[in-house]
């Protein structure tokens, strides 16, 4: 799988470091200062990383809406999101995972080190799409595991990539309760309480996009998805 690497600053020249270092190691590169800027080179279905590179408060107040912004787009829906910033305060951390970054990296950092983060990140992503690409609902709906979208009623829907791999986890195994620390640990590669209360919140807003039939909650256990909601085809 070859991955690009969108890196975004406003700044365009405060990117060139890290920009070459990266290139150095393999990557191909393109530094844009907007998102859109980004779309115009994006070839649909293909993978990326977008690294949001903040230098400034200013450009920290945006961090949360820019990472809303990327994940409603369909054309990044198999991108990386990387926060890499100076600011290591744990709201802001957490409102970035909850908006659907997948990695908050602090800065300054070895670059060798960056690479190992991305590289881990890429390697949990294809683990994840090794799922049947195409899962079928008995309730007319199907997950292209592959293209991280979800076809319901006739109308795609898009989750943000933790929801979406929070589900395709479940479908692994329809029947049996996944914990919330099994789910973290398989999904953030953390402890629970580095995490806390925040699984619940993507099993509930994966519930208001799909219904709440779709993921059952077993009290002071965890989550499961039904064996019925599966087509028989997909549990042959």
């Amino acid at each position: 799988m070859s991955y690009t690497v969108f890196l975004h600053n406003k700044n365009i020249d405060s990117l060139s470091e890290l920009s070459n270092h990266l290139i150095a190691n393999g990557f191909n590169v393109f530094s844009v200062s907007s998102i859109k800027e980004a779309e115009k080179q994006v070839v649909p279905h293909s993978s990326y990383v977008f690294i949001l590179d903040i230098s400034t408060d200013a450009e920290q107040a945006d961090a949360v809406e820019q990472c809303i912004e990327i994940r409603k787009k369909e054309i990044f829906n198999n991108t990386i999101l990387i926060v890499y910033s100076p600011n290591i305060e744990d709201y802001l951390q957490i409102e970035c995972f909850k908006a659907g970054a997948d990695d908050y990296i602090k800065k300054p950092i070895r670059v060798k080190l960056m690479v190992s983060r991305i590289n881990a990140l890429m390697k949990r992503i294809k683990n994840t799409a090794q799922v049947e690409h195409l899962i079928h609902f008995s309730n007319q709906m199907v997950i292209n595991a592959e293209h991280y979208s979800i076809l319901k009623n006739n109308e795609f829907i898009f989750l943000p990539r933790k929801e979406f791999e929070i589900l395709l986890l479940l479908t692994t195994k329809p029947g049996k309760v996944f914990s919330r620390d099994e789910i973290v640990q398989t999904i953030w590669k953390k402890e629970y309480k580095q995490i806390g209360r925040t699984i619940d919140v993507h099993i509930r807003k994966i519930r208001e996009k799909l219904g709440d039939e779709v993921i059952k909650t077993v009290k002071g256990v965890g989550y499961k998805l039904e064996e019925d909601l599966l087509s028989k085809s997909v549990l042959a």
